[in-house]
């Protein structure tokens, strides 16, 4: 598993969000452009032939007590987002990060995906099972020519031999790939004490070498 791999997914999971939030986003400025409006009209709005209650220069002059003020301030912007945009283009761009959004792998081959990284080949060989003294058992795979060197990959916690793949595939045409699950991860089973300290995955991993290596080790 890539290092990057966790804040890909973190990315891929802020950007998925991104893209419903903003649908959201436009189905509400559509409905409110297209329905509120239309109901509520603004009661400042005049009409074109009433002459206005005050001229400018009376406007200047007007001047307001402190609650009148503090009333006003606490009174949401007027202004409004993108007003001269219409709402069908918020409609329309709403309906498309919808189908982006339930796009299935689409956003993720659009952001993430390599052209040119070949397609991934699928290996599979029956697992050998080692069974272990404390009730677990252990799931290892083997691929590769038997007459050649062999390497055993170990992976990180949490993880398990699946993420070998890309070094199974390549390695395989020239050495003897063994990859194994530690006890409770992938394919093996915990022991019935409940055991994954640091001597009994050593001791796992020695029963593997084991089972699979013959001759000489490094």
């Amino acid at each position: 598993m890539s290092p990057l791999y966790p804040l890909r997914v973190l990315l891929l999971a802020v950007v998925s969000f991104g893209i419903l939030a903003g649908a959201i986003f436009c189905f509400w400025i559509w409905y409110d452009r297209s329905f509120t409006e239309a109901a509520s009209p603004s009661h400042n709005a005049l009409r074109a032939d009433e002459p206005p209650l005050l001229s400018s220069d009376e406007l200047d002059n007007v001047k307001l007590d402190a609650p009148t003020v503090r009333l006003l301030e606490q009174q949401p912007p007027s202004s409004r987002f993108a007003e001269d945009v219409p709402p069908w283009v918020f409609l329309l761009g709403g309906l498309a990060l919808i189908a982006l959004s339930f796009g299935g792998t689409l956003p993720t081959r659009l952001l993430f995906a390599n052209p040119k990284a070949q397609q991934v080949t699928q290996l599979h060989v029956e697992p050998i099972l080692i069974n272990r003294p404390d009730g677990s058992r252990l799931s290892v795979e083997v691929y590769g020519d038997s007459n050649s060197p062999t390497l055993i990959f170990t992976h990180g916690w949490s993880m398990d031999s699946t993420g070998w793949h890309y070094a199974k595939e390549e390695l395989s045409k020239r050495f003897r790939v063994v990859v194994w699950d530690l006890p409770g991860l992938g394919k093996s089973t915990v022991a019935t004490n409940r055991d994954q300290s640091l001597e009994k995955m050593a001791n796992d991993l020695d029963a593997v070498i084991d089972r699979t290596c013959q001759g000489r080790r490094v």
